[in-house]
């Protein structure tokens, strides 16, 4: 069994200690897959082996987006749309880069992430049917999630009305490569459109101000 293996597999048993100290070990010697899991851990923290440092977690994870790491890559664009890691500032253009160089490769979530950009004008020109492309190609690459909101929005909301809602706040899809994943969307629509029924019944609301989000590193 190869050490990236080994590192894996203590990971998904929750030896968190072995996967640490493998991850360490391989991260510094330039591998971007244990890059990618230390900096996640570091992301999280990993029970009372690994505090949560959102400093080394940035930095490890750049390192392996660095290397052409898809998942590291989805990782930051996650990370700085999101605006759930402590003490890194939310930045929708940044994290929308790091977004599309991974949705150019396949990424299917980073084509949602994309996709939810586009629709709600975060760090990008509002652009509706830009968003449903997105959404579409991450539908066709079997992400549930982008199935879900083409669902909800594709022929229920035209490009009106979704111009109308310029301001509306979202929190972005956390879903750090399929272990946990938690939709968070905020939609608020005035009244006068006639669609408030329809969203109630295909969104959870929540509130605004809850961004915290448990997140894993491995798919």
């Amino acid at each position: 069994m190869s050490e990236i293996d080994k590192m894996t597999n203590a990971y998904l048993e929750g030896d968190f200690k072995t996967a640490f100290e493998i991850s360490v070990k391989l991260a510094k010697k330039g591998s971007a897959e244990a890059q990618n899991l230390l900096g996640g851990m570091y992301m999280q923290g990993a029970g009372s082996v690994v505090s949560q440092d959102s400093k080394k977690a940035v930095m490890w994870t750049e390192k392996a987006a660095k290397q052409n790491s898809l998942e590291a890559q989805y990782n930051l664009g996650l990370v700085y749309c999101g605006g759930f890691l402590k003490g890194v500032k939310q930045d929708y253009k940044k994290g929308i880069k790091w977004y599309k160089l991974a949705a150019s490769k396949g990424h299917r979530e980073a084509n949602t992430g994309i996709g939810i950009c586009y629709l709600h004008g975060r760090g990008v020109k509002q652009d509706v049917e830009e968003g449903l492309k997105y959404l579409r190609i991450a539908k066709d690459l079997g992400d549930p999630q982008a199935a879900e909101l083409l669902n909800s929005y594709e022929g229920q909301l035209n490009t009106k009305l979704w111009s109308a809602q310029k301001n509306t706040k979202a929190i972005m899809p956390v879903h750090l490569t399929g272990r946990i994943a938690e939709m968070k969307e905020i939609i608020k629509i005035s009244k006068k459109i006639g669609v408030t029924e329809f969203l109630a019944s295909k969104c959870k609301i929540k509130n605004s101000s809850e961004k915290k989000s448990k997140c894993s590193t491995l798919r």
